[in-house]
């Protein structure tokens, strides 16, 4: 066995690898929301200190931080086509829910509507990759 074949064999993506990466994944996902939630929840709190309330509005970047390299990995893992169709997608999820920020910040501007868009930034990213993914995945 030549060693390029050997290195293709060994870069395949098991399935039952590439299922516990994606638990993992999905669960830095989940705690970063929680500690979103949960830093939003306790900012409200009157007594806070200055220096605590910067630590609660920072205390999801170690889980996100994490699910990226979570991402990163598998996507090295993963072969050159579903690379692309992850890269597709993202590019949908992205200019999809960058359009819809937008309008709804200068309608905000314009004073039509009001209310925070902070948990519309990732709902709408998710749901725009995720329709961009199934429409890539039909064209390939």
């Amino acid at each position: 066995m030549t060693h390029l074949a050997k290195t293709q064999n060994q870069r395949k993506c098991n399935p039952t690898t590439k299922g516990a990466k994606s638990a993992r994944f999905g669960l830095f996902l989940a705690l970063s929301f929680a500690a979103l939630i949960l830093a939003e929840a306790t900012l409200t709190l009157p007594d806070l200190t200055t220096w605590f309330k910067v630590a609660l509005a920072f205390a999801h970047v170690p889980f996100t931080i994490l699910a990226a390299v979570l991402g990163w990995r598998f996507l090295k893992g993963v072969d050159e086509l579903q690379r692309l169709i992850h890269m597709q997608a993202f590019i949908i999820g992205i200019t999809g829910s960058g359009a819809i920020l937008l309008s709804y910040s200068l309608l905000t501007f314009a004073g039509l509507v009001s209310g925070e868009m902070t948990w519309m930034v990732w709902s709408l990213l998710w749901i725009f990759y995720s329709i961009g993914y199934r429409v890539v995945s039909k064209k390939y």
